[in-house]
């Protein structure tokens, strides 16, 4: 399969922040190391089938992505998947003009998830993640929802 793949990576010019980190204790660290490898044993057991009808209109997603990006300077990577496609925008908290709202709107149309996060590294910056779907999991024939 795909695994990850980066398809495209851009980073415009920005300005610096100061950068701030909360430490964590070790049996913090030690909890979340042993979840993720729980959830690295669980995704590794999953195997994928692709669906014809929405890898057809994959590349519609993918060239939205790229002109949105190129056209508003917007920092973006764009990841194949096992699952499907992945577009993540680094965005400031700022006023957008309404065709780049549009197009975001219509990325958020085509995508079957979506999360945020805020950049603890960039003061006023938040991440937005797009995920479309083009392969259905299974996990022992059984058919999961890979999505939660």
């Amino acid at each position: 399969m795909f695994e990850n793949t980066e398809l495209y990576s851009r980073r415009y010019p920005q300005e610096d922040y100061e950068e701030f980190d909360e430490p964590r204790s070790e049996e913090e660290q030690a909890k979340t190391q042993t979840k993720l490898e729980e959830f690295k044993r669980k995704m590794q057991s999953i195997r994928y089938q692709e669906i014809p009808e929405r890898m057809a209109k994959r590349q519609r997603f993918i060239d939205l992505a790229l002109d949105l990006s190129e056209t508003f300077h917007v920092d973006m990577d764009i990841n194949q998947k096992d699952f499907g496609i992945t577009v993540t925008l680094y965005m400031c908290c700022s006023f957008y003009p309404d065709i780049m709202t549009r197009m975001i709107a219509a990325l958020f149309s085509m995508s079957d998830t979506s999360a945020t996060f805020i950049n603890h590294n960039q003061p006023g910056d938040f991440i937005l993640s797009l995920d479309y779907k083009t392969h259905d999991g299974y996990i022992d024939g059984e058919k999961i929802n890979v999505y939660g």
